[in-house]
């Protein structure tokens, strides 16, 4: 896959390689393409020392951008977020995030535009249709019973260690009154998500934090297509700062093994909460009924 790269000396996109240094790799080289190796830039996976280092490092990349061609001219329109050029110089040409700000005809050419900058993590729209052929739709995966206070890049390099693909994960604020939290997990395509949920779903194990708590997955669904670029462009960076760590397992998650002890009580912590998050369902929905009845007698009131 072609890559763009926003440099951090001038916020600029570019059309760049990745390669990677140093002993175990654990330094990563960006190569702007058509230009000398004196501009290389070079980023240390020491210096992405949390989460939101490794977030802002991944919003750099993304897919190459798509030009406009000349009949396409009449798909842009006011709003629009596009990759436009601004000349700096004579033989300094640069692209920038930018929304189309105005439409101006001018004889022979259909339309002309005025871009104003505004600083985007998003591709421009006309990379949708290109960005589909690239890899399969991502998928979301719904983890509930959650140990308070994990991080998001320990579920991610858990997931790397244990089943060898890459993925993006968020952890949800929870109550005061709550004992456990809950997240979601992304990965890029059908078949990845078919090997994370057997590895989640499979009743030989159970996943656990340190102090015993067990996973519980609840939902899947597909994503829609606009968060395709990003969900990639995060994909191919964290499988290469993961791919650089030193090899140890991550100590907030385990693998219970079916027959252990500690497999016997996480299996009893599972099904009490699949039971309460039944009894949840049912409140909800008594919930739904009596409101509907509330409403039906304030509609009868009112008549």
């Amino acid at each position: 896959m072609e890559l763009e790269f926003r440099s951090c000396v001038d916020d600029a996109w570019y059309q760049v390689r990745i390669e990677t240094e140093g002993v175990g790799g654990d330094r990563l080289r960006v190569k702007f393409v058509g230009f000398s190796d004196d501009h290389d830039e070079f980023y240390d996976a020491d210096e992405l020392t949390s989460f939101r280092d490794v977030e802002e490092f991944r919003s750099r990349f993304r897919p190459m951008s798509i030009q406009v061609q000349d009949w396409e001219c009449g798909k842009v329109v006011k709003g629009t977020l596009v990759c436009a050029a601004i000349s700096i110089s004579p033989d300094d040409c640069r692209f920038y995030d930018a929304v189309v700000d105005r439409d101006t005809s001018f004889s022979g050419r259909p339309s002309s535009h005025s871009w104003s900058r505004k600083e985007m993590i998003c591709s421009p729209s006309e990379k949708t249709e290109h960005d589909m052929d690239i890899g399969g739709t991502p998928y979301m995966l719904l983890v509930e019973n959650l140990e308070k206070g994990i991080s998001p890049f320990s579920i991610m390099e858990f997931i790397h260690q244990q089943v060898t693909i890459s993925c993006q994960a968020s952890v949800w604020p929870s109550k005061l009154s709550e004992a456990y939290t809950r997240g979601t997990i992304v990965v890029d395509s059908k078949s990845n998500l078919d090997k994370l949920s057997n590895f989640l779903e499979n009743p030989d194990h159970l996943i656990i934090s340190s102090k015993g708590r067990p996973w519980v997955m609840t939902e899947k669904s597909a994503l829609h297509e606009t968060a395709r670029a990003s969900i990639r462009s995060f994909m191919l960076m964290s499988q290469t700062i993961l791919q650089n760590r030193s090899p140890t397992t991550s100590h907030a998650l385990k693998v219970a093994i079916s027959g252990t002890k500690e497999y016997e009580t996480a299996k009893l912590m599972k099904d009490l909460f699949l039971e309460f998050v039944k009894h949840q369902g049912r409140l909800h929905q008594r919930l739904l009924l009596v409101e509907g009845r509330i409403s039906h007698l304030s509609d009868a009131v009112r008549r």
